[in-house]
């Protein structure tokens, strides 16, 4: 047996997904499309996995494992942005193995009902490539080139950085933005992408009502918290909360940092407004863990076949991980082989 000298603890992980899809889904040709998106076959396979290792928890369990008290691992499954699969396809997978899983609401995304002109792009493009698309805002002018289903990655990639570079929160881009070779954007799309669709106040509450889902803040517009002054953030973390609290009738405590981006002064700018706030870095979390500031691990970015190791075994995760990088077809069986040793298991391997 193979003894890395690893000491199993008591740590929890908190999972951290954005929505899932029952399509095959072909056109996920943009990176952040496939890491922000999970097919249902993966999301119950994932949980399927945590059923047999870890206890499911909810939000008022942090605490014992922040104080160092819980007595077994744990997992905590939250979603990011509120989609409509999440009151959906996702909560039938909850029933089934008995747990729950906090949705981070963004209220804006809620209220206008409607899939960001930013998620509508891939799909579009794919329909009319090749292309020019140019972006035409107040602030920035910019064109892009896309002649087959790799450059849209490619271009896209390029788009949400140039976005983020220039200060302008990809979500807040309309149609109208747009242009497609000089002529704007129509009004009618030549397909819809579902796995955006944002979910209704209505399917959220009866979700929230069954107890399966807990609800937690992720700020009004999803514009980076860092982008913000003092009095803007003060205004966005309050009036998110507000209007969570009057939906749904509870009182919202917890919040996730839209795009990740946190600085010190919204790390102590939230923490004054809300007990938990979780971030986008993954990690474990344990008694060296603030409340202010706990890690999660971004699904599918951790696939579903090395979910395990980056949880149990963290430095073997990275390792495995990079390795996955390099001999991707040979990877489950190499997990197989870690995963045999370190748990002592005896049986013979062909």
């Amino acid at each position: 047996m193979i003894n890395l000298g690893i000491k199993k603890r008591n740590n929890l992980a908190v999972l951290m997904f954005h929505g899932v899809v029952n399509e095959s889904y072909v056109d996920r040709v943009f990176q952040e499309t496939e890491t922000y998106q999970i097919s249902i076959i993966d999301f119950r396979k994932i949980l399927k996995s945590c059923a047999n290792k870890y206890k499911f928890i909810r939000l008022a369990d942090v605490d014992k494992y922040i104080s160092g008290e819980a007595e077994e691992p744990g997992v905590l499954i939250t979603f990011d942005d509120g989609v409509a699969s999440v009151c959906g396809e996702v909560l039938n997978v909850l029933k089934e193995f008995k747990a729950s899983a906090v949705v981070f609401v963004t209220t804006d995304f809620i209220d206008q009902g409607i899939v960001p002109a930013i998620f509508q792009l891939e799909k579009e493009l794919l329909t009319r490539i090749p292309t020019t698309l140019m972006v035409d805002t107040p602030k920035y002018t910019a064109s892009y080139q896309f002649n087959n289903p790799k450059s849209i990655g490619d271009g896209l990639s390029k788009l949400w950085g140039d976005l983020f570079r220039e200060h302008i929160p990809p979500l807040s881009l309309k149609m109208c933005d747009f242009m497609f070779d000089r002529v704007p954007w129509a009004t009618t799309l030549s397909s819809f992408n579902v796995a955006w669709e944002p979910a209704s106040w209505e399917n959220l509450r009866v979700a929230v009502d069954s107890g399966i889902l807990e609800i937690g803040a992720h700020g009004k517009s999803h514009k980076p918290w860092t982008w913000m002054t003092q009095n803007e953030l003060d205004r966005e973390l309050h009036e998110s909360k507000v209007r969570l609290e009057a939906e749904f009738k509870v009182i919202v405590n917890s919040c996730a940092i839209p795009h990740g981006c946190q600085n010190e002064l919204v790390i102590k700018t939230v923490g004054n407004s809300f007990k938990y706030t979780f971030s986008s870095q993954s990690g474990l979390v344990g008694k060296n863990t603030t409340m202010t500031n706990i890690p999660r691990y971004h699904i599918p970015s951790e696939h579903p076949n090395n979910l395990w190791s980056v949880i149990d075994y963290p430095l073997l995760g990275r390792i495995l991980r990079k390795l996955n990088e390099v001999v991707s077809n040979n990877y489950s069986r190499l997990l197989d082989f870690f995963q045999r040793n370190m748990n002592g298991d005896k049986k013979s391997r062909n």
